[in-house]
């Protein structure tokens, strides 16, 4: 199932979706198709077929045109090539670029390799890692689609075993100057998508 649809640049979508479980293919395993058409309750098949990924729960299509209702489906494959295919979603590309605020810098968690986090009031803390790197005082951090968040960096403290970011609220609007952001999120998900064997 298809989580959560958006359109970052005028000719890209990125799409989140849920894992698939199958009781004789490891969800690990499991192959995924993005398929993308402009027609509504389109059949998959090879001309739709925008990619194909295994490991992973997230694509991002590039190459589309802006200002475009898109349709969405993602197919499930296991290893016996037994298949299920997700219910379709809409998204319209951006009709114009986003300028982002070049007075803010903005950095992602993941791009920082922080991660396990828990939050205690107004703080963010992380694991240390030996490849993690604290964000700077002053930006805003990003978190992703299994913790989201938007905030900006007021203080970072750094020990052996944890970075711990003190922030404050923000808003997408300190981010972006000017563009139109298109998102599409699914707030109450079943568990998994199962792969029916036909």
């Amino acid at each position: 199932m298809i989580v959560s649809l958006s359109s970052p640049k005028i000719d890209t979508v990125t799409i989140f979706w849920l894992g698939s479980t199958d009781n004789k293919t490891d969800s690990s395993n499991i192959r995924y198709e993005v398929h993308i058409s402009t027609d509504s309750n389109f059949s998959v098949d090879s001309t739709t077929l925008k990619q194909t990924l295994v490991g992973t729960l997230e694509a991002d299509i590039g190459g589309l045109d802006s200002n475009t209702l898109y349709y969405v489906k993602i197919k499930a494959i296991d290893t016996s090539n037994n298949f299920s295919i997700s219910g379709e979603k809409s998204i319209q590309t951006l009709e114009e670029s986003v300028e982002l605020n070049s007075n803010i810098e903005v950095e992602k968690a993941s791009d920082l390799a922080l991660y396990n986090l828990t939050e205690d009031g107004d703080k963010l803390i992380f694991q240390t890692f030996s490849n993690s790197k604290p964000p700077k005082s002053g930006a805003i951090l990003i978190g992703d689609s299994d913790n989201p968040y938007l905030k900006r960096v007021v203080s970072v403290n750094k020990n052996q075993d944890k970075i711990e970011v003190k922030t404050e609220d923000t808003t997408i609007s300190d981010v972006i100057n000017t563009g139109r952001v298109s998102s599409k999120t699914v707030l109450f998900i079943p568990k998994t998508m199962l792969i029916v064997q036909l």
